[in-house]
């Protein structure tokens, strides 16, 4: 929807149910939108990358992956190694359920440039993203205080296993489990 604010002032507004495209999608169309929109402003036609492969591509590999025998003997290694893992942690001062989403479930903090550098560098030290090198240091501190050697963090996870796949619009998005299984 257009809306027309003022005379110097309009605002786009978008909805994209998640069940249609995922945050990586959300990027991609805004990306596109802004290479058409600039395209529109100087009177010319947008400049986008052809697709090589399509929504529908995707969910016949992914269709063809599940049904094959190295979907299900994963599934039956994660199911093994998740075995007798709790529900629920029990952490300290923690009442009732929390919600995915809600304010208990988010902390925000801005890193001094330094120490975003020194982080960033002991991920690449140890072949990682930084994203892995936090969630590592998440699962140990929730580890420490649920007092559990074994805990699973859940994060959701782009999917695109394919390179093809990185320029589709659609709702890729699965959950990825990390782990501090000793097993």
């Amino acid at each position: 929807m257009l809306l027309r604010m003022s005379d110097d002032e309009t605002v786009l507004v978008v909805a994209l149910h998640h069940m249609y495209s995922d945050g990586w999608s959300r990027a991609v169309f805004f990306r596109e939108l802004g290479v058409a929109y600039q395209a529109a402003i100087s009177g010319e036609v947008p400049r986008l990358t052809p697709l090589t492969v399509d929504y529908a591509d995707y969910a016949a590999w992914e269709h063809e992956w599940t049904a094959g025998d190295e979907h299900r003997q994963q599934l039956d290694a994660w199911r093994e190694r998740l075995r007798g893992v709790p529900a629920r942690l029990e952490l300290p001062g923690a009442t009732g359920v929390v919600s995915v989403g809600s304010a208990a479930c988010r902390v925000e903090t801005t890193l001094a440039p330094q120490s975003l550098a020194a982080l960033q560098g002991r991920a690449r030290g140890g072949g990682h993203t930084l994203f892995a090198l936090l969630l590592s240091a998440l699962d140990v501190v929730v580890s420490r205080h649920a007092c559990e050697e074994d805990v699973l963090v859940v994060t959701p996870t782009a999917n695109r296993r394919f390179p093809e796949s990185e320029p589709l619009i659609g709702f890729f998005a699965n959950a990825a489990w990390h782990s501090s299984l000793q097993k």
